[in-house]
This record gives C-alpha cells, structure tokens and sequence, in this order.
C-alpha cells in the first residue's frame, strides 16, 4: 500500500495492564475482555472445523462475522473471489469480510485494520483449531471495530478480515487489486497475526523500518 504496512503479531496479558499512567489521555483504550476472549473461543471451536477457505465451515464462520460487523454497526459486506489453488484445475471461492467506520473529517484518509479469519482445516479427522493462526487477530479487529464506533476517529477506518490467507494470501492480493476505496486514499494497513502466543505479554509490531514515520507512533504506545 502505498503509505505504509504494519504487522502486529505474537503478544499476550490482560488487555490495558501495562497502563498506569494517571492522565486518560495517556491511558490505553479498555477493551471488553470478556467478548474478545469468547470471540476467540467462538472462531476456533471444534464445530468451525479450523475454517479452511471454501468449507462450509469457513462460510459459517463468515457469516458470524458478517452479523459482528453489523451489530458493531458498520457499514459491511462480502468481498468473493475466486482463485487457483496449487495443481487444482477448479477454482476455489474465498470471501473477504470488510466493515467501513466513516471518519468525522471530511476528505479524511483511510486506515485498513486487518486480519486472516481462515486456517487450514482437518487433516486426517484431526482439527487445526487456528486459535493463534488465526482467530486471535480476526478477535482483535472485532475489539477495535467496537471501541472506534464508541469512539469515533478522525479517519476512515476500514476493517477487513482476509479469507485464504493460508492458500497464498490470496484474500489480501484480491483486496489490493479491487480496493473498495481509491488506493490513493489508503494512508496505512494494520495487520493483526498470531497475536495471542507470547506467555510474557510481548507485542511485535514490524514495518518501522521501510515506513520511518511509524517509528515514534510506535514508540509512544510501547511507553505506555
């Protein structure tokens, strides 16, 4: 994209606890805990069968997000695609879920916050839940579509959760090639992946280097 890419993955600890600054405006936002975690469940839950791309189990968990953006209060839809898997002859359907958040300035520009919701299935009657890979980050995009709806931005927010990421990114390619805004407006992409695994409440967020300018941003929040 053309401003930047920031990938955030492999964290962990109770949202908020690493705030203890007495200013709220220097406070992190509370998110509801509660929800993200039974979001999480939800996702990777036996009965949604690791959410493999073009399985009705995919599609059930797309349509479950589909309601979240709506009872959030989005403006949402489905983004299909089709493409090729490898030594496949067919084409497999994918769905991208995406939920728009107008900003409150006029002209404003337009920060996508993403994540994967697929994961690879059952293999051999064995399921690959996908609760780090990647139900964690499909939980946080929900999390922050509900607080910035509370809290409305200045930009336009564009929340979009991926389909068949595990078959190539093949999700966030279709994006890029059909953005449903002008690409010149995209300032930034924040990407959540994996981000439910560090036992010692770490955070990693990699793209400061190729975009400086996102550098001190991330500073200021690591400080806090």
């Amino acid at each position: 994209l053309p401003h930047g890419i920031l990938r955030v993955g492999a964290g962990g600890g109770a949202p908020g606890t690493g705030a203890t600054a007495s200013s709220a405006a220097t406070r992190l936002p509370a998110l509801d805990s509660a929800r993200l975690i039974g979001d999480l469940f939800r996702l990777a839950h036996d009965s949604m069968a690791g959410r493999a791309s073009g399985t009705p189990e995919n599609a059930k968990a797309r349509q479950w997000l589909v309601g979240e953006f709506r009872r959030i209060g989005l403006t949402q839809y489905e983004q299909p695609f089709a493409f090729l898997r490898r030594g496949a002859t067919d084409s497999t359907r994918g769905v991208n879920v995406v939920g728009m958040l107008p900003g409150t300035r006029p002209g404003s520009r337009v920060i996508v916050v993403s994540a994967h919701y697929d994961h690879v299935g059952t293999r051999n009657g064995e399921v690959f839940n996908g609760a780090d890979d990647n139900a964690s980050g499909t939980a946080a995009v929900l999390a922050m579509a509900a607080w910035f709806k509370a809290h409305p931005p200045e930009n336009t927010l564009l929340f979009a959760l991926w389909d068949a990421e595990e078959m190539g990114l093949q999700g966030a390619r279709h994006f890029v090639a059909h953005p449903p805004v002008p690409i010149a407006s995209i300032a930034a992409n924040v990407n959540l992946d994996m981000v439910s695994r560090n036992t010692r409440g770490e955070l990693f967020a990699a793209g400061a280097t190729p975009y400086p300018a996102m550098r001190p941003l991330l500073e200021s929040v690591a400080a806090r």
